[in-house]
């Protein structure tokens, strides 16, 4: 039986800056001071991520 790694090879947890939202207005990220995602792992191929 093939062993099941605990997190997958590309790993994005981290600080993730935003630089486009194209959905968005263009002046949106200048309002906000520090414009950036929170992306945790939970477990193997699970992720959350807030704004």
């Amino acid at each position: 039986m093939p062993r099941i790694p605990s997190r997958p090879p590309l790993d994005l947890s981290g600080k993730w800056a935003v630089v486009e939202l194209p959905s968005m207005m263009d002046d949106y990220l200048e309002l906000t001071p520090d414009p950036h995602v929170l992306i945790t792992h939970n477990n193997f191929a699970v992720f959350s991520a807030t704004f």
